[in-house]
């Protein structure tokens, strides 16, 4: 991967998959395996804090207040 294994943190990302313990996200065209401390839901947009192997550390970045 050009630029290291730190290259995707701070990347923006949109969740594609959530279901049983895997989580998936479209980081910058790759598909990844993520993980949060956050529920995320499929078209939900994160934030990548950590690469960890082949998995991603990822906040969410778009809190939707009940009612919008």
């Amino acid at each position: 991967m050009a630029g290291g294994p730190n290259a995707l943190v701070g990347s923006l990302a949109e969740v594609i998959g959530a279901g049983g313990t895997d989580i998936w996200a479209n980081v910058n065209g790759e598909t990844w395996r993520v993980a949060s401390g956050a529920a995320l839901r499929p078209g939900q947009t994160v934030r990548v804090l950590a690469r960890k192997g082949t998995r991603l550390d990822v906040v969410p970045v778009n809190h939707v207040k009940q009612g919008e």
